[in-house]
């Protein structure tokens, strides 16, 4: 969700065995040879300007990590994959004090 105090990740967690809310647990660091989750964002816009979700300061972030520009007061979606670890979320345009997170695992379910 992306609002005037930032952006916002729910769930704040994917990829792990149990949903629910932060994880703590320290992930290993990824390595290139893992295989990324591939995630799907549903984007909801609150803003009075388009805007768009930029993903940052991940283990490995790829050049797809931002969405196209969202409408204000409208809904997108895009798809990227991610490794595992813990990932800063900023919506374009604005200054927020607090940048959302996004924690990634590695676990595939089965």
């Amino acid at each position: 969700m992306l609002t005037s105090h930032g952006p916002t990740a729910e769930p704040e967690s994917v990829g792990f065995r149990k949903p629910g809310p932060r994880r703590t647990q320290v992930q290993p660091p990824a390595r290139l040879e893992e295989k990324p989750q591939t995630i799907v964002f549903t984007i909801h816009n609150q803003l009075d300007h388009a805007s768009r979700l930029e993903i940052h300061e991940g283990p490995f972030v790829n050049d797809d990590a931002n969405s196209n520009l969202v409408p204000a007061h409208g809904t997108g979606t895009f798809k990227t994959t991610l490794h595992a670890g813990i990932y800063q979320l900023n919506a374009e345009n604005v200054p927020a004090q607090v940048n959302g997170q996004l924690y990634v695992g590695s676990y595939r379910g089965g």
